[in-house]
């Protein structure tokens, strides 16, 4: 399964502003989501503690910052 991903106005400045380790590390993670979607897992992506609706996050490996990457423009459903 592959997919598209769609990024608000708010999601693309804040990458923008990432520095750019962190922005690649955003970029190849976004590109394995399109190419696995739903299939991929941990640890590239995990469910948000408490949810019971499927929303997951998006997990770039490289670049971590305390407190994570990004804000709600990396949070979805799949």
């Amino acid at each position: 399964m592959t997919l598209s991903v769609a990024w608000d106005a708010d999601a693309r400045e804040e990458l923008r502003r990432l520095p750019s380790a962190e922005r690649r590390a955003v970029m190849t993670a976004v590109a394995k989501l399109e190419a696995f979607g739903d299939q991929l897992g941990a640890p590239h992506s995990s469910q948000v503690k408490g949810s019971h609706s499927g929303i997951r996050e998006l997990r770039p490996r490289a670049g971590a910052r305390p407190g994570g990457c990004c804000t709600g423009g990396w949070e979805g459903r799949w």
